[in-house]
């Protein structure tokens, strides 16, 4: 009892600091991200867009998925972790010479020659950011979130000062160009400040044998991933103006910052807790039931105040002249809801060591997306993102398949799990909605009194559902400040 004790507590604290370390990080991104949007014209967006696709699908493939088997082994030793090193030093300078070389490819497939010294640059990146690579794998191992702090706040500060007064100064597109390279290099050098561990002069086949079967799976399924995330810029980028992708970019922007961050938490602490609990079936499934309550608990109330708010938000924020992006960003809306639930599954899938399974299932959720691609993209890019919602709700049944399998906890059960959830959300989209419409369109005012009125119905919502979680959300609550106050006015009765 002591260690489930012990484990719980690990968990909630990595998920204070780990919630702390993303938002921080990502909530200043953002308000960089603001900033030059207001500096910066769509297309200049859309420019970075278009190659950013290729650096994030290089890095995937530069990580070859040795950092999650890092996290997952049971034992690392000082070999294997030098051996990781040295072997993602140089696939990353293998990705780069590769990037430089395929660059005017890429520029002639987009009809946008700029596209060749901006990605010849930011080829650079993926050299940087593999320095560091060891170094965050065993910080995440050890579920101490606390050091990425140190390192993930002061990053983003700094890189996005420089890009902003580059972009005040009239830099341009390659203010963005700096931001991405400065980003890696002050990463990877916090990294190696905070994390104690240094690359000896040991190199091991063995085992690079050893943890290769495991970390080459998630790679591919990574890559996959990845190329599938963005396969709709790729497309946009070919068949629209760069404009349209700086609008479609924008809007998976604004999205992104809650969801993809938290799914990226929920993973960190997942993965590493459920890979402690790969023998005890049980006690994963009741873990697993809990976390998907929790993200849907944020997920789906977050996700219908944005959809409710997305047309004020934008203009008030960054200006009207990216207003187009708030029907797009509608949309994305729902399916950024369902990202908790798709991560969690796939993290308890990969504790259990399978990533054999995660690989296959990989490809037929890929499948899924080149057939919505194939029929929606002469339509247009609002065609494409509602085939995006219906693939995300069948790859969410694929995803729960195994838990059910291995676990016991069906997608039948996690669907009971969250419904309640789900109606609160749609009360929280309804009340605001009312409340937004009785203001002037784009008014401030009415902006935050739709705000106020989904946090209200929101917290007294919360003594009707979730029941399953309410220990959790105390045990979190009690260690954020004026957390205990507001855990007593949500759950007194």
């Amino acid at each position: 009892m002591g260690n489930l004790g012990s484990l719980r507590q690990q968990a909630t604290s990595g998920v204070i600091w780990s919630a702390f370390e993303r938002f921080g990080q990502q909530g200043c991104a953002f308000i960089v991200q603001l900033v030059l949007a207001r500096l910066l014209a769509p297309e200049q967006f859309g420019l970075i867009a278009m190659v950013v696709v290729f650096i994030v699908i290089s890095r995937v493939v530069v990580n070859a998925g040795f950092s999650q088997a890092i996290v997952q082994q049971k034992t690392v030793s000082a070999v294997d972790l030098s051996t990781v090193f040295y072997t993602n030093m140089v696939i990353a300078l293998l990705m780069a010479l590769l990037l430089c070389g395929v660059a005017p490819m890429i520029a002639i497939f987009y009809e946008q020659p700029l596209l060749v010294p901006i990605l010849r640059w930011l080829s650079l990146s993926l050299i940087f950011g593999a320095l560091g690579g060891v170094h965050q794998a065993l910080i995440q191992r050890a579920m101490d979130f606390k050091k990425l702090c140190y390192v993930g706040l002061p990053t983003t500060f700094l890189a996005g000062s420089v890009s902003i007064y580059l972009a005040w100064n009239g830099a341009g597109v390659w203010a963005l160009v700096v931001y991405q390279i400065l980003g890696a290099v002050l990463s990877s050098a916090f990294l190696f400040v905070v994390s104690g561990w240094r690359p000896q002069l040991l190199f091991c086949f063995g085992s690079l044998a050893r943890i290769f079967p495991f970390g080459w799976r998630l790679a591919v399924s990574g890559v996959l991933d990845q190329v599938f995330q963005n396969i709709y810029v790729l497309v946009i980028g070919k068949c629209y103006l760069p404009i349209e992708v700086g609008y479609y970019q924008r809007a998976k922007g604004f999205q992104q910052l809650p969801m993809t961050n938290m799914q990226a938490i929920l993973g960190r602490i997942a993965f590493p807790l459920f890979s402690t609990l790969q023998d005890e079936p049980e006690r994963m499934r009741r873990g697993l039931s809990k976390a998907v309550q929790l993200g849907a608990l944020i997920a789906f109330p977050l996700m219908a105040v944005m959809y409710v708010v997305a047309e004020p938000m934008i203009v008030l924020l960054i200006g009207d002249k990216w207003l187009p992006s708030a029907e797009y960003l509608k949309l994305l809306c729902i399916v950024g809801a369902l990202y908790p639930l798709h991560a969690l599954n796939l993290s308890a899938l990969m504790g259990l060591g399978r990533s054999d399974l995660f690989l296959r299932l990989e490809i037929i959720k890929k499948v899924m997306v080149l057939v919505n691609i194939l029929l929606t993209y002469r339509i247009g890019i609002t065609a494409m993102i509602y085939g995006m919602i219906i693939t995300s709700f069948l790859a969410l049944f694929l995803n729960t398949y195994f838990s059910g399998r291995f676990i016991g906890y069906t997608f039948g059960q996690q669907i009971r799990d969250v419904l309640p959830i789900a109606l609160l959300a749609l009360v929280i989209w309804a009340v605001a909605g009312f409340v937004l419409s009785l203001f002037p369109i784009f008014d401030l005012i009415g902006l935050v009194s739709s705000l106020m009125a989904a946090i209200f119905v929101f917290t007294f919502g919360l003594r009707a559902v979730a029941l399953g979680v309410h220990g959790e959300l105390r045990t979190v609550l009690s260690r954020v400040p004026c957390g205990s106050w507001l855990g007593r006015l949500i759950f007194s009765r």
